[in-house]
């Protein structure tokens, strides 16, 4: 007989265990500890953010669900993260994923989420309800790329737990236009997620800026990047690439077109507009407004026009824009409007394919996608 039931203290080893062979591609799994130390560090106690299913006495599959408060451009969001969705490998093919998204999604219900996130691939959980969405620039870089760039004087520090750039690093994160609650005591394991390390960028003694870089052989990626002045985002670049001696660099920015966007499109030997994770949305007026306060902040601004959606087993919206200002409203059920899947919706005002989704013509020229997405270092 299966059953669901939160994990309780004590059993972090058997999860650990759990995980490790379940995402071994050969004779052994990820060091989970080591990859996602805010979740499985040395005497976190975290049990309770696992569900597990057994079968009998035995396990064989699980899932993690972490719930964090955001806010973008003010707007407070309810974000459920999920993450471990693992089934034992002798055990694959029983309908164990199914019985664990379904109440994975139910919790999120419960616990009064406005929103989803995931990553993991897309077509392992579409059918779920997660999608494609919220949108982020990926730069390219190289050493050819940035040949040419200046200095400008920038030189990296690793930031250490004990580092007073840790706190610095802390106050700029909290002053982004989108940003997790992340609790002092946990903001360098938080930094540390999937294997990166913290970096402080610094002008002679002048703190400058951080990222958190993961390395692997002669490349690396940048998951959070935060210069303090836009013109320094190639020249902090061509630090992390002489100091980690990487021959290339992906860097990942928040999808409006800001300063430091424009300076690394410009030296970018590649740039791309690429999914930011896998989505549900839960509260779309919630999530809508959200997106559209981000929009406001960082412009352009909308051209007047309204959007009417009904989405499939959820409600019908107008989302709008006029001289009085831009907001989203609930119409009465059967208003006329664009009529979409929770999939088709979430991708067409959120994804980056916004514009391939059947009914985007329909809406007001330049609007979409809103700008929503959520650095890597708060998934699990």
């Amino acid at each position: 007989m299966y059953r669901l039931t939160q994990a309780q203290p004590g059993q972090m080893s058997e999860i650990l265990a759990f995980a490790e062979h379940a995402f071994a591609a050969q004779e052994k799994g990820p060091d989970f500890a080591q990859m996602l130390p805010k979740l499985y560090g040395r005497g976190r106690a975290t049990e309770s953010e696992h569900t597990l299913l057994y079968n009998g006495d035995v396990l064989e599959g699980m899932y993690a669900l972490r719930v964090l408060d955001a806010k973008a451009a003010g707007e407070p969001l309810r974000v459920g993260w999920i993450g471990t969705v693992a089934v034992r490998r002798e055990a694959r093919g029983k309908g164990h994923l199914e019985r664990l998204m379904q109440h994975a999604n139910r919790r999120l219900e419960t616990l009064g989420c406005d929103l989803g996130v995931l990553g993991g691939q897309r077509q392992r959980y579409q059918r779920f309800g997660y999608d494609c969405a919220g949108t982020q620039w990926e730069f390219c870089l190289d050493a050819r790329s940035l040949r040419d760039v200046p200095a400008r004087g920038l030189a990296l520090r690793e930031i250490g737990r004990a580092s007073p750039d840790l706190a610095r690093a802390e106050a700029q994160y909290r002053r982004g236009t989108i940003c997790c609650h992340r609790a002092p005591e946990d903001f360098y394991d938080v930094l540390c997620s999937w294997d990166a390390r913290p970096w402080a960028f610094y002008r002679g003694a002048e703190y400058a800026g951080y990222c958190t870089v993961q390395q692997s052989g002669g490349c690396a990626v940048i998951w959070e990047f935060c210069p303090l002045r836009a013109e320094d985002a190639p020249a902090a670049c061509k630090a992390v690439m002489q100091r980690l001696q990487c021959g290339a660099l992906r860097v990942s920015l928040p999808p409006w077109a800001g300063g430091a966007q424009q300076a690394l499109a410009d030296a970018a030997a590649r740039t791309r507009l690429a999914e930011n994770h896998s989505y549900r949305v839960l509260r779309w007026e919630r999530v809508l407004r959200a997106a559209m306060a981000v929009r406001s902040a960082v412009g352009p601004p909308l051209c007047p026009g309204a959007l009417r959606l009904s989405v499939r087993g959820g409600p019908d919206l107008e989302i709008f824009s006029g001289p009085d200002g831009a907001g989203v409203r609930t119409l009465s059920h059967g208003a006329p409007g664009l009529r979409l899947s929770a999939n088709e919706a979430v991708r067409l005002v959120l994804g980056p394919d916004s514009a391939l989704v059947r009914g985007a013509a329909g809406a007001p020229p330049g609007w979409l996608p809103f700008p929503l997405a959520f650095s890597w270092q708060d998934g699990i």
